[in-house]
């Protein structure tokens, strides 16, 4: 346990940053990975209505440095040719 106020103060800071980030970690990869059993099952509609679900999810964390910005955009770039190739594979 620190002594120092100020270590104390960073202390029960990072225990919130932690709770928050791992809030953000979960609910991004449980949105991903329903997206990609849909894509899976070749759920194509709701695939659709997912993709915001989850650009969403991916933004929240890349804006709070959860993720890397970069990465987010890429994972959202992938999650998007995911879908379009359940798209030309059905027709």
């Amino acid at each position: 346990m620190p002594n120092i106020q100020s270590a104390r103060k960073r202390m029960k800071q990072d225990v919130l940053r932690r709770a928050r980030n791992d809030r953000r970690t979960a609910t991004m990869k449980t949105t991903s990975k329903a997206f990609i059993a849909l894509i899976e099952e070749n759920k194509k509609a709701e695939a659709e209505k997912m993709l915001p679900m989850l650009y969403k999810a991916l933004d929240k964390a890349g804006k709070h440095n959860t993720i890397h910005p970069n990465k987010a955009s890429r994972q959202k770039a992938r999650f998007a040719r995911m879908l379009a190739g359940v798209a030309s594979a059905k027709s």
